[in-house]
């Protein structure tokens, strides 16, 4: 019974995106009033949660995919104000409107346009990627996740947020994993760990390229 809920409400999302489409949401960017909505002090608290969960270590290079106007980077580099010696902070993003806010916000990192599905940077370049609420909008998130670990380096590590599936019925989303949905997609690689933020409706996973024991 409950397997044919679950069945039922994924058609009711996919039909209601059919029916009601997303706004063009990557062209707000440029929209002040909507960013600063967007941009709200519950939304910079869960970005000072996810850098708490951030390993701490020497990074050479730290990548941002899905970046948005960079506002996670900006934090994470607020957790480091000196720096990290070299590491370098990018950004990629598809967005021209949200590139723009970013290159003018976040001056210590470096944002570039550009694909998930073809990242810009060489194999085993990159010690830490952050992919934080892209995964869902996209068509091809295994493509993307492929490519994602394809950039990391052997001993680097992923962190990966997505809307808690239980919970999110946005029409714009055109995923929707719950824990175990979520860990399923993920299993090809290495999940160091999996959790739940309830208060903020979205799940966490850490992923690696070396084996590793998945607590929850």
């Amino acid at each position: 019974m409950i397997g044919l809920v679950k069945r039922l409400g994924i058609r009711v999302r996919r039909l209601r995106r059919r029916i009601f489409p997303a706004p063009e949401w990557h062209r707000k960017w440029d929209d002040q009033v909507w960013l600063e909505r967007y941009l709200n002090p519950e939304r910079y608290r869960f970005y000072r949660e996810l850098v708490a969960k951030v390993p701490p270590r020497n990074y050479s290079l730290v990548l941002d995919v899905g970046c948005g106007p960079a506002s996670l980077l900006r934090e994470l580099l607020e957790k480091w104000p000196g720096g990290q010696g070299s590491c370098k902070f990018m950004g990629l993003e598809i967005s021209d409107a949200a590139v723009r806010v970013a290159r003018r916000t976040c001056g210590g990192a470096h944002v570039l346009r550009g694909s998930v599905y073809d990242i810009p940077f060489r194999e085993a370049s990159a010690d830490l990627v952050l992919c934080v609420e892209v995964l869902e909008h996209l068509r091809r998130p295994r493509h993307a996740l492929e490519e994602i670990m394809r950039v990391l380096r052997e001993d680097g590590q992923v962190l990966i947020t997505v809307p808690d599936g239980a919970q999110d019925d946005w029409a714009g989303h055109n995923n929707f994993w719950d824990e175990k949905s979520l860990r399923r997609f993920l299993s090809p690689y290495p999940v160091v760990s999996l959790e739940r933020m309830p208060e903020m409706g979205c799940l966490v996973g850490i992923l690696s390229r070396k084996g590793a024991s998945c607590s929850s």
